[in-house]
């Protein structure tokens, strides 16, 4: 029969096991770390070998008490709660001879010195990152506690144990909501001698597409690009399109004439933004604007003269499944400190026939 597949708790007691194992102790320390039960580790045997043994127990599990308005697709966050035990043989070999309840002392105190110093669990490796930071908090048991836990063990007598709680855990669900579009353009409307009754009347039917604001690049070294798209001479800061093979869509880029951009495509993979594989467009020149087009400002009244560039549209996968998915469009510029200057982004929607 095949195990389940690792889960975010499964991954977390590695991680834990890890740190202590590779970093509490020198490698060098007669030391196995485990997960399980203290019942089942002393049940096993494993206390009457010639190795210390630290045991990790991660025995509740509780909500986190954070984002109360998460949905069922939505990240939800829980705590967990781990009980340290050390299960330790005497060291006839040292000198004194040291007992078995003097080195549980030692291990728990280096559990406690290494979490006190290092309270946030980072990711060391890729299988490491599980979506959020671990903060590591020593919460102390009371006597109540202690005889709960350890009266599901059988007959183990106690043993000296740290409680910490490693939170906060993300749970991931199977497909994730998708993340809320950007805003790409707002304004306001002003009516003069108006009145409440006024005011409170249903608003005009919008426009089928949001019409680009007026945007400028800035001057100096740290411009920032603008984009809109332009269609039927109309700047727009959202498009729909049907598919087509080598599919492109018209952009009004306004900056330094001559200077170097990016393209960027990015379409909702698995509840997240994400830049595919062929969603850069590198290297493109802002073209030169002729009068009464100012280079570095799209004004919408001009949108039938500017000079446009067509830019390749990296296409998801269209299926009955997805069959309208939206995709944003911005330009990017890197600076010589390697700080990413973005521009407004566009919406462009690309459905089947």
């Amino acid at each position: 029969m095949a195990a389940p597949l690792p889960s975010t708790l499964s991954r977390v007691g590695q991680i834990v096991r890890d740190r202590i194992k590779a970093d509490a102790f020198p490698a060098d320390t007669d030391l196995q770390v485990t997960i399980g039960s203290p019942g089942a580790v002393a049940g096993s045997g494993q206390e009457s070998t010639e190795t210390n043994i630290i045991n990790l127990f991660f025995y509740r599990i509780e909500p986190s008490g954070f984002y109360a308005d998460a949905g069922a697709q939505d990240r939800w966050y829980i705590r967990l709660y781990c009980l340290i035990t050390a299960f330790s043989i005497e060291d006839a070999a040292s000198d004194p001879k040291l007992s078995a309840g003097e080195v549980d002392l030692r291990l728990l105190g280096e559990v406690m010195r290494y979490f006190n110093e290092k309270p946030i669990i980072m990711p060391k490796l890729g299988e490491d990152d599980i979506g959020s930071r671990l903060q590591a908090v020593f919460t102390p048991l009371s006597s109540e506690e202690i005889n709960q836990i350890w009266s599901t063990q059988g007959d183990v007598p106690y043993r000296p144990s740290l409680r910490y709680e490693f939170a906060l855990l993300p749970i991931e669900p199977t497909i994730r909501a998708s993340p809320s579009l950007p805003v790409v353009a707002g304004g306001i409307h002003l009516h003069p001698n108006a009145t409440i009754a006024a005011a409170r009347r249903p608003p005009p039917t919008p426009p089928p597409a949001w019409i680009s604001p007026s945007l400028e690049s800035g001057e100096g070294a740290d411009w920032v690009p603008a984009l809109t798209f332009v269609s039927g001479g109309v700047a727009t800061q959202s498009l729909t399109l049907v598919t087509a093979p080598n599919l492109k869509v018209p952009v009004w880029i306004a900056g330094p004439k001559a200077q170097k951009i990016d393209f960027v495509w990015q379409h909702i993979d698995k509840g997240a933004w994400t830049t595919p594989a062929n969603g850069i467009v590198a290297d493109q020149d802002i073209p030169e604007q002729l009068p009464p087009v100012v280079n570095n400002r799209i004004d919408p009244a001009q949108a039938g003269t500017a000079k446009l560039i067509d830019v390749p549209v990296a296409l998801p996968t269209l299926d009955a499944q997805h069959p309208r998915p939206q995709l944003l469009l911005y330009a990017q510029r890197k600076l010589p400190d390697a700080t990413i200057l973005r521009s407004n982004p566009l919406i462009l929607t690309v459905k089947l026939p």
